[in-house]
């Protein structure tokens, strides 16, 4: 399901269809990364990202400014942005720009990846994200679009 528009944001009609609270947007600029799978080396467990993550991290904490954790169940939109090939001419690449991105690497392990660097930052944890929403695509520039809001429907009372 796209739930974006034609500039990766999420339509206001849609967006109020999903019973959300306060939506908070962060963009984390350069190629969108997969969650890697764990090294092994001497029988010792390692992350590679560690680094990557970090970077990461430092960008959405400065996004999310002095704002507290959001607590209770969560909505979790993504927007991946891979940069149309500039070996392409410049027919193809207006033709693909805003274009589905069915490449590697796949989706699942691009909202793994974010998972886990929002956490600590914007929610306590990922086990309370409920659904979420995601999309690759082509664009002009390569980054990443989160948002995230809290999921209100029935804990309003």
């Amino acid at each position: 399901m796209n739930v974006y528009d034609d500039n990766g944001c999420v339509p206001l009609d849609i967006y109020n269809s999903f019973n959300v609270g306060q939506f908070c947007l962060y963009t984390v600029p350069g190629r969108p990364a997969p969650l890697a799978r764990p090294r092994f080396r001497s029988g010792v467990v390692w992350d590679c990202q560690r680094l990557l993550k970090g970077q990461v991290r430092e960008c959405i904490r400065v996004q999310h400014g002095s704002v507290g954790m959001i607590t209770g169940p969560v909505v979790l939109y993504c927007s991946f942005s891979f940069m149309v090939p500039s070996s392409w001419s410049r027919r193809k690449q207006a033709r693909y720009r805003q274009a589905p991105y069915s490449g590697r690497p796949d989706l699942s392990n691009l909202v793994k990846f974010i998972e886990d660097c929002i956490v600590g930052i914007v929610v306590a944890d990922d086990a309370p994200i409920i659904s979420f929403y995601a999309q690759k695509r082509y664009d002009t520039t390569n980054c990443t679009t989160i948002g995230i809001a809290p999921y209100t429907k029935g804990y309003d009372e």
